[in-house]
């Protein structure tokens, strides 16, 4: 069995020998949503094929376990008693990283990654940590296995580009977004030969917003270069805005593709020298309260959780709120320079 579809039945418990029982072996999509389960069996995370666990509005769910590594998708939006959450699978690709991003890129059924917590209001601080710390994680894994291969002409071009989509409840950027601005948007200053080297997968972005959709536009210098639309899209969504902040996270291999093809026409990467502005701006202003970009980089093997933001590339960047300020005290420190020769003399 592949596919188990549970749905707004009147089920309140799951058998926790589910991932020994023969016909749940292969199970791929696992459907819960609108019953009165308070938990989920531990011995879920040795389903091995599972990519989609759909826990949506189970208002009575309090915790989630350690899941599969195989997890690409879980939707608990509207499950407003959920509290705990165990740290998914970090301890598990820690040890297997390779595996974890081994997935096969021409899978055309690969529609990306997604954690989606929309209204778990009582999320404890562990949870959202941990939410926070595998939103890196896979925003990593859909980095590795599309952008870093299209550009290396692995994959065509024209096949589906997935996405990594992150929300929940929150109010504050991630720490590990290298670059963060209050307000609706924010200019790196980079120098091209950057956004060519293969090692560079590409930006994450993120936002604390009020509402369930994010427009997310690039500018290279003054032009427009690609739009993405960010949504929190679980099926269920009734279209009523959030009634708290929420912290939405995105990867999309498109905005790297994109931001070459128009540096190409424009320059030759290998030779230019000088920099170029590059903008996130995120809409509906009046929703957006902070904003985030990161560098998606090539893992160290070693160190799995270390790709995104490294040093290496920051030293390349420079966010221009940092201009303006380093300008700004440089002028003061002339200005006070003035003052103290005229006092001299």
């Amino acid at each position: 069995m592949e596919y188990l579809d549970l749905r707004r039945t009147a089920i309140e418990e799951i058998c926790p020998s589910i991932a020994v029982m023969g016909r749940f072996v292969t199970l791929d999509y696992l459907r819960l949503s609108f019953t009165n389960i308070q938990s989920i069996p531990a011995s879920i995370k040795n389903i091995s094929c599972l990519r989609h666990l759909d826990v949506s509005y189970c208002e009575r769910l309090e915790s989630l376990p350690q899941l599969p590594s195989s997890l690409e998708e879980l939707i608990a939006s509207g499950c407003t008693q959920l509290e705990t959450i165990t740290s998914f699978t970090l301890c598990r690709i820690s040890r297997d990283w390779n595996k974890y991003i081994s997935r096969e890129p021409y899978d055309y059924s690969y529609q990306g990654e997604a954690l989606l917590f929309t209204d778990c209001t009582k999320l404890d601080q562990k949870a959202r940590k941990n939410i926070e710390a595998e939103a890196k994680l896979k925003i990593h894994r859909v980095a590795y296995l599309y952008s870093r291969k299209i550009l290396e002409g692995r994959i065509p071009n024209d096949i589906i580009h997935p996405l990594a989509r992150i929300y929940l409840p929150g109010s504050e950027i991630p720490e590990w977004f290298s670059y963060r601005t209050t307000g609706s948007s924010i200019t790196l200053i980079l120098r091209p030969a950057l956004l060519n080297d293969h090692n560079f997968l590409g930006f994450a972005v993120c936002s604390v917003t009020l509402g369930n959709a994010v427009e997310c536009k690039v500018f290279l210098e003054e032009d427009l270069v690609y739009t993405n639309e960010l949504k929190e899209t679980s099926f269920y969504w009734d279209g009523q805005t959030p009634s708290n902040e929420h912290v939405l996270m995105s990867y999309d291999s498109h905005i790297k593709i994109k931001l070459v093809e128009k540096l190409r026409e424009l320059f030759n990467l290998s030779t230019i020298s000088r920099v170029v502005k590059i903008t996130f701006e995120f809409s509906p202003h009046n929703y957006i309260k902070k904003n985030g970009v990161s560098m998606v980089c090539v893992q160290d093997q070693d160190r799995p959780l270390q790709g995104i933001g490294t040093k290496r590339h920051k030293e390349e960047v420079v966010v221009v709120e940092e201009l303006e300020e380093q300008e700004a005290q440089r002028k003061k420190k002339n200005i006070e320079q003035c003052v103290l020769s005229n006092q001299l003399t």
